[in-house]
């Protein structure tokens, strides 16, 4: 009897234990009327929808409808904003974009800090005929940034053909955005929003815009390892050698202060997701690859590798810590707090909450249940049911623990690694 009544209390108070870890609360379908075609067979969850700072819209991509057939088929998209209080929708008005290019606007965040401005590409198009065959490519793009509240674009001065990452930079009052220039080198640039004849300034640093932190004049650059210039002109010995690299800028001094720790060599990784900052702006979370010393097959030129999110403490310059198999999509709802996609083979889905103060892993998501994105304390995310297909699109709120259940074990957390 006293064993069982043991048992019991311990079942008791791990229930009750259950009820004091961060969780996912009140899930709401986000599409009770259909999931659209947001996205392709071929591309990943993350990031193929956004969440507004706000919590309270995402922005995503569909296929234009086609007036003759009625119905949407790809090759044309749109982009729409959707209120997630009652469904009401907004197709942009930027025109249609082509093909591949449908994730470009969305894979890196165009919101502003408040989520009342969305920075957007107006693109137009041209066929051109190459090797006998044509091919539509961009002509032009003018950067504009539309209103939320008024419904309304604002012309910029700003026009690229290559769709690189653009973004506000700090404060609001002017745009961060990449051109290629000679030898196919990358250039990041700031634009004044508040001068309409502002030339664009130059970063010192050769590179792709990868984020900008909420907290502070200091954005993460992506220094790939150079390309051969359009001539084939051959890169110098150290240039061929050099792996893509992350560095912290400070833009208000315009000088780079810290390349941040990564794969020595197979790299390419790191401008593959954006990088994502805590609310508070202080840690930084990245995506990296390493190595797996036990699977090597040098005679084949094969090494395998493996995903792991480095974190690194702006403010104490140093990494702070790893999570292995796993990839930041957005911030929580707290200043040591991230959510993260599980990133294991095979893709079974899953995703966590990484609490860097206690240095704590909590499971958000199972099985079938695919991350999108999160922010502002909400987490978006896919459901599959079996191998139906059957798919919806849930957000639902991430309650954290009551302030004075936080010193209590919260549940059976796994350790950062």
């Amino acid at each position: 009897m006293p064993r069982l009544i043991a048992a019991l209390a311990a079942i008791l108070f791990s229930a009750g234990a259950l009820a004091d870890v961060p969780k996912l609360a009140n899930p709401r379908d986000v599409f009770p009327e259909g999931v659209p075609a947001y996205k392709s067979e071929s591309t990943n969850y993350v990031f193929s929808m956004r969440l507004a700072p706000s919590g309270k819209r995402i922005l995503y991509s569909r296929p234009v409808k086609n007036a003759e057939v009625g119905d949407r088929t790809p090759g044309r998209y749109e982009l729409v904003l959707r209120e997630l209080a009652g469904g009401k929708e907004t197709v942009l008005p930027v025109g249609p974009i082509l093909g591949g290019r449908r994730y470009q606007p969305i894979r890196f965040d165009p919101f502003d800090s408040t989520g009342a401005r969305i920075l957007l590409p107006s693109v137009t198009y041209e066929a051109r005929k190459r090797a006998g065959r044509t091919e539509t490519v961009i002509s032009s793009a003018k950067w504009l940034i539309y209103d939320v509240a008024a419904a309304k674009v604002r012309s910029t001065s700003l026009s690229e053909k290559n769709l690189r990452p653009t973004k506000f930079a700090p404060g609001g009052n002017a745009l961060l955005f990449t051109t290629t220039g000679e030898s196919n080198r990358f250039a990041t640039k700031v634009l004044s929003l508040e001068d309409p004849n502002a030339e664009p300034k130059p970063l010192s640093v050769e590179g792709r815009l990868q984020s900008v932190c909420p907290a502070g004049n200091v954005a993460v650059i992506h220094v790939p390892r150079p390309l051969p210039s359009s001539t084939r002109a051959e890169m110098n010995e150290q240039d061929s050698r050099r792996p893509d690299r992350l560095v912290l800028y400070d833009l208000k001094a315009n000088k780079e202060l810290v390349r941040l720790p990564s794969h020595s060599s197979r790299n390419s990784s790191l401008g593959f997701r954006e990088t994502q900052w805590t609310a508070d702006g202080r840690y930084l979370y990245y995506r990296d690859v390493e190595e797996v010393p036990y699977f090597r097959q040098p005679e084949l030129g094969q090494q395998m590798t493996q995903v792991v999110t480095r974190v690194w403490d702006r403010q104490a310059g140093k990494l702070v810590g790893q999570i292995y198999h796993a990839e930041p999509v957005g911030p929580g709802p707290g200043p040591s707090l991230m959510v993260l996609s599980k990133w294991m083979w095979p893709d079974n889905g899953g995703f966590l909450l990484h609490d860097l103060a206690t240095g704590s892993e909590f499971p958000l998501g199972g099985n079938g249940e695919y991350l999108i994105h999160a922010h502002a304390g909400k987490v978006l995310y896919a459901q599959k049911s079996g191998d139906s297909g059957f798919e919806k699109i849930l957000v639902a709120d991430l309650v954290m623990p009551k302030p004075e259940d936080s010193a209590s074990p919260a549940g059976a957390p796994n350790p950062a690694r």
